[in-house]
């Protein structure tokens, strides 16, 4: 037999077909799989004086920004885990007017050379009063995101050579998430933004996670067609991105009890069957004498969750060859194919 690793991406049983085990919530939705945030790293960076009092901003006026980044990691081997990349600008009331137009950007440059040059850049921007109009968009290639070099061009025209086209990050579902939220400073309202980028488990680019000089930024525009935007916080910083980790939890040989919150995929590997003669004691022949091995992989989707492998014997024969208490021993024993080929064994 040959055991090879599931297919969790194509291997996948049919839903319909699941539903029929009795282990499987026929009614689970993937969406409701209860997933677990792990932070990455978080900064703060203060807007200058001099940004302030281009803001027509008193001297006495404070802004900041924070940055936070985190992954929603998603049990299910074959779900994506999302890469959380959160703003928050901190800002006094008076400049944050309906209309006004609020680009926050993070723009992640390895620090290692050999993984390429290659900048992945994220922007979250919202339009103040109106949080349907938000927009994420992810770009890639060695196009600074910084204000000086994308200062003179309207918000929707920033690094326009290196979008991705088909990216899939995400915004948040909820509109009111956008809208302008309480500061602690009675002065201030704060503008949230969230844009969440899809990272695979199945070959997933494993470059990814590497050490970057990550620019963070925001910036103003008054309108649509401002091209003069004003910049409110620049600062960069060194940010590792690592691996998520994912605990697997702990498999009880002793219960065949399987999780009832995911579904699991079932693979027949391997099924065999041999008609023997056996001789009873007294010298007569038993011919009818049937057994049976099946070898079923349990592939579970989860993978905070072990796969099983489950090996069904069976032996069809005549009763009177098992009497009252008989103890019937069946076993099966693996060669790798190197070991044997090298014994003759085919």
């Amino acid at each position: 037999m040959k055991l090879t690793e599931p297919d969790y991406e194509n291997g996948l049983v049919d839903s319909d077909i699941l539903a029929g085990f009795s282990f499987v919530d026929e009614d689970a939705d993937d969406d409701e799989v209860e997933v677990e945030i792990q932070m990455v790293g978080q900064t703060t960076a203060t807007a200058d004086t001099a940004a302030l009092a281009d803001l027509g901003l008193s001297s006495t006026a404070v802004a900041s920004q924070q940055f936070v980044s985190a992954f929603e990691v998603n049990p299910n081997y074959d779900e994506p885990d999302l890469f959380s990349f959160f703003f928050e600008l901190d800002m006094p009331e008076d400049i944050l007017q309906d209309g006004a137009i609020i680009s926050q950007y993070a723009q992640l440059t390895p620090t290692n050379t050999t993984n390429g040059t290659d900048k992945i850049t994220v922007s979250c921007t919202v339009m103040v009063g109106l949080p349907e109009a938000t927009q994420v968009k992810e770009y890639s290639g060695t196009t600074l995101m910084d204000f000086d070099s994308q200062n003179g061009k309207t918000y929707e025209d920033q690094n326009t050579d290196d979008v991705v086209a088909d990216s899939d990050i995400e915004k948040s579902e909820s509109f009111d998430f956008y809208a302008l939220a309480e500061s602690t400073s009675w002065e201030n309202k704060i503008q949230k933004c969230l844009a969440q980028m899809k990272i695979d488990k199945i070959d997933r680019d494993e470059a990814f996670f590497q050490e970057y000089s990550m620019l963070l930024g925001a910036r103003i525009y008054a309108n649509r067609t401002d091209t003069a935007p004003k910049k409110i916080a620049e600062t960069t910083y060194i940010f590792q991105v690592a691996a998520p980790v994912v605990e697997e939890i702990a498999y009880d040989e002793f219960t065949t009890d399987f999780p009832e919150d995911f579904e699991e995929t079932f693979y027949i590997l391997k099924e065999e069957r041999k008609e023997s003669t056996v001789d009873n004691k007294d010298g007569s022949e038993i011919v009818d004498l049937v057994t049976d091995l099946w070898i079923d992989y349990w592939a579970n989707k989860a993978y905070t969750y072990s796969d099983k492998l489950e090996f069904t014997f069976n032996v069809d024969t005549n009763l009177d060859f098992f009497p009252n208490d008989t103890k019937v021993f069946q076993y099966a024993t693996f060669i790798s194919e190197a070991d044997s080929a090298a014994n003759g064994n085919f």
